[in-house]
């Protein structure tokens, strides 16, 4: 399951051309580990590359927030009723 959500997130982010080398350097090691190494050896590594990949970027969800973290205030409503 975890090998297919990595693989699914890196064809999309390849396609979408917001593929970072950081994070293909991570999948490409995370996939070669899981593949030919034992669990306890991938799961620090298995963690930072499914943080990386598994958060869309440019998600519409995020898109409102500044860069301390903060969420942009909302326009203030109407008084008039």
């Amino acid at each position: 399951m975890l090998i297919w959500a990595l693989i699914d997130s890196l064809a999309r982010r390849f396609s979408t051309s917001s593929l970072t080398p950081v994070q293909a350097a991570t999948l490409l090691f995370t996939l070669w580990t899981m593949f030919f190494g034992p669990l306890y050896t991938v799961a620090p590594i298995l963690a930072l590359c499914l943080g990386l990949m598994l958060v869309p970027r440019g998600d519409p969800r995020f898109l409102g927030l500044r860069r301390s973290g903060l969420p942009t205030p909302a326009a203030p409503e109407d008084s008039r009723t």
